[in-house]
């Protein structure tokens, strides 16, 4: 199974200058193809990836765009490898999604609870449907779990969420919660509401599940949609009950969520990692996510 490493970057009141660094990783994507040293490009039948140099910005980007799917029978994967046709054989896709993602390369793990931060500017398919069921990218995962932390574009509005093993009456049915940790303007979602969710198909519900978690709102998150922004995530502890995630855009403080955050089992993995690009439910339209002037940087604050 691929390792990742995961981790967030968030700018509440820190900047990268004078920090301690370690495994740190910067693209600005200068080259003609995507650096395979930072990056694992999930090949499949319906997307594809390109790196373009942004109109009166002065800076490259690279685009992962994602298409319908033509398959009508599919399967479901034992591995996130086998999601991919670069990935481990044999090539078997989901049966509902549809992605183009950019995972960070394997050699780039970091052990789960790496206290990290990420910063990357991002622009998103102004064309995403109202109506778009389900619309991810940039997520951050611990072993075959779903994300513990996401950006979501459901609907043409922008939240993020986090998740953690569900305490809740339906935990049997629906092992975890999602909890909205901030929102943009016209989002329905209501920062610190929460869901019992499955990762199997329709399997959430309107069932409140967190537990032992807080979640702090500074301001409404920004429209992403066919504008630059630069997000920023902190990342600490994910996996314990005293786990941090500060979120922040355009440099201004969005949310912070304390508390128990991930799973105590994430199907055998001890690692985190991130990935960038649309991952969607089958929709007939095309959509992109653009991904710019990318930063990770570990630390120690001990």
């Amino acid at each position: 199974m691929f390792i990742r490493q995961i981790a967030v970057l968030a700018m509440v009141s820190c900047s990268f200058s004078g920090l301690a660094r370690a495994q740190d990783v910067q693209d600005d994507f200068t080259g003609s193809t995507l650096d395979p040293a930072k990056w694992f490009q999930c090949d499949r039948p319906e997307n594809h990836f390109d790196i373009e140099t942004v109109p009166g910005q002065g800076f490259r980007a690279a685009v992962a765009t994602v298409a319908p799917r033509n398959d009508v029978a599919a399967q479901t994967f034992v591995n996130s490898h086998q999601a991919c046709l670069n990935g481990a054989p044999p090539f078997t896709p989901e049966a509902d999604d549809e992605r183009a993602e950019l995972w960070e390369a394997d050699d780039l793990a970091l052990k789960l609870g790496t206290d990290v931060r990420y910063e990357f500017a991002m622009l998103i398919d102004p064309g995403i449907s109202e109506r778009s069921p389900r619309f991810v990218s940039g997520q951050w995962k611990q072993g075959g779990r779903s994300p513990f932390l996401a950006q979501r574009f459901d609907g043409h509005a922008f939240t993020v969420t986090i998740q953690q093993d569900n305490r809740a009456t339906d935990a049997a049915l629906r092992p975890e919660c999602r909890i909205v940790a901030a929102a943009d303007g016209v989002s329905p979602k209501v920062p610190g509401s929460s869901f019992s969710h499955s990762d199997q198909p329709h399997g959430s519900t309107g069932t409140t599940c967190d537990s032992d978690v807080k979640v702090a709102t500074y301001a409404p998150l920004p429209n992403p949609f066919g504008r630059w922004v630069t997000m920023g995530f902190h990342l600490k502890d994910i996996g314990t009950d005293h786990a941090v995630i500060e979120i922040s855009a355009d440099g201004k403080p969005i949310a912070k969520v304390t508390g128990r955050i991930g799973y105590a089992d994430a199907r055998g993995s001890a690692m985190q990692y991130f990935k960038f690009g649309p991952y969607r439910d089958r929709e007939t339209g095309v959509n992109f996510a653009k991904l710019a002037r990318f930063r990770r940087m570990t630390e120690d604050l001990q």
